[in-house]
């Protein structure tokens, strides 16, 4: 992940990656929160995890498959 940020020529102020086991004690607990929007996304691997750094930090959207849900947004719900 981290090489992936460098080819994005980020900074560390600009993207802060740390390792996370999960957030929260059920199934559909969230392991990557994007800030500032709040969202929460689970089941995140080495072959997703560049996926949603493009996806949800570079492009500000929301990839469904991994979405748990916003701890910003009202009405938000976990994935099913």
């Amino acid at each position: 992940m981290q090489a992936h940020k460098a080819k994005l020529n980020l900074t560390d102020t600009q993207l802060s990656i740390a390792g996370c086991s999960h957030i929260g004690g059920h199934k559909y607990a969230g392991v990557c929160i994007v800030y500032p929007q709040g969202d929460w996304y689970g089941l995140v691997t080495k072959r997703n995890a560049a996926n949603i750094l493009d996806t949800c930090v570079m492009k500000g959207g929301i990839l469904k498959s991994n979405y748990r849900g916003s701890i910003i947004k009202s009405g938000s719900v976990a994935a099913p």
